[in-house]
């Protein structure tokens, strides 16, 4: 089947759009470390006594988690999303490659982290169960048909992850060829993934719009005239974000968090025109190279500190030495991940490698 509109020819990134892109990824990461270090290290908000504005920011700068997530999908969505659709434009999809690229991206960090998860669980710092905690974590079906292990509650995420890569494969096949069996096959999973999975803002249907609005960004520098200035862009970004976090709309959670997607895509593409310096563009580089990893182990790391450390809970944030246990908890969950990823998440294209030449996927 011909696709009926022009897609660009798979180029280098532009300077803008590259040095962005890992700005986001481990943004997206430090916020999602920031805010559970927060929520480790301080009193909730509704026991602050006369809370000032400061704290007031303090604690939604810190509540970004969900919108973190929302960048990830993005991101996820435009190398993996784009790249499905240049094979469609190909007109062969290379399963075996794919799927290694795919179970290899994921797996080469969440292995090691279910070792630290054991180890946590192991000196009691939490409690792995058996088949919730481990089985059904291990093969992304938590959140759907198991509970997300307490020992690493930002495992939920990869779920829907797993699923966006497998249902993005299945349509890029439906898209190639009419094939009853794909079909059924999507049908099947679409539906057991609706009735399985609960309303909420993880849900793996729902959520899938953010995934693939990120596809988008493939026709980006086409459209770069006629998107508006990186200001409006990045100012209308904020605002939506804003009205997120007011709760004003929650009812319409859906709707506001696919506007944060659409509007993060709208400002990649606007700021991609603009040249980035080199500083900037190896320092996001270096920086993405282990946020992967510092949003899987980070949570078990701070089990780990909660368990050593029993003084870590309940800081007023009144307090300057708050800031300094706040600020000391996040720097230790920085530096063991960048450990951490020296050891996975640096070597994923070796261990593709290595295990290409073993199936002899080439």
């Amino acid at each position: 089947m011909t696709i009926p509109f022009e897609v660009p020819p798979t180029e280098p990134l532009s300077e803008g759009l590259s040095a962005w892109l890992h700005h986001v990824r481990w943004v997206s990461a430090f916020v999602v470390l920031i805010g559970h270090v927060r929520n480790f290290c301080f009193v909730p908000f509704r026991m602050i006594e006369q809370p000032t504005w400061f704290d007031r920011g303090f604690y939604a700068v810190t509540n970004l988690q969900n919108e973190a997530v929302l960048c990830f999908f993005v991101i996820s969505g435009y190398l993996v999303g784009g790249k499905l659709v240049h094979y469609a434009v190909q007109g062969n999809v290379p399963v075996g490659r794919y799927v290694l690229d795919r179970m290899t991206r994921l797996y080469c960090v969440l292995l090691p982290a279910f070792g630290l998860m054991l180890f946590t669980d192991a000196i009691g710092a939490c409690d792995l169960k058996e088949f919730n905690g481990w089985f059904g974590n291990f093969l992304f079906g938590q959140d759907l048909f198991v509970e997300t292990t307490s020992c690493n509650t930002p495992l939920w995420s990869l779920t829907n992850e797993f699923w966006y890569y497998l249902l993005g494969f299945l349509a890029t096949i439906l898209w190639l060829r009419r094939d009853w069996i794909v079909s059924t096959l999507a049908m099947g999973i679409v539906l057991v993934l609706a009735l399985a999975d609960q309303v909420d803002n993880h849900h793996v249907i729902f959520y899938f719009p953010m995934w693939a609005v990120g596809i988008l960004l493939l026709w980006s520098g086409r459209l770069s005239r006629w998107v508006p200035p990186v200001a409006v862009s990045g100012t209308l970004f904020l605002i939506v974000v804003l009205i997120s976090r007011s709760h004003l709309l929650d009812p319409l959670y859906v709707l506001m968090d696919f506007l944060i997607a659409a509007t993060l895509c709208l400002f990649l593409a606007s700021i991609q025109i603009r040249r980035s310096s080199p500083l900037m563009l190896q320092a996001g580089r270096w920086l993405a190279t282990f946020s992967y990893s510092l949003y899987l182990v980070h949570w078990p790391i701070l089990k780990l500190i909660n368990h050593q450390f029993s003084g870590i809970h309940n800081h007023n944030p009144h307090e300057l030495a708050s800031f300094v246990v706040f600020a000391g908890v996040a720097g230790i969950c920085v530096v063991c991940a960048y450990l951490f990823a020296l050891l996975t998440e640096r070597h994923t294209s070796r261990v593709r490698g290595i295990l290409s030449r073993a199936i002899r996927l080439d």
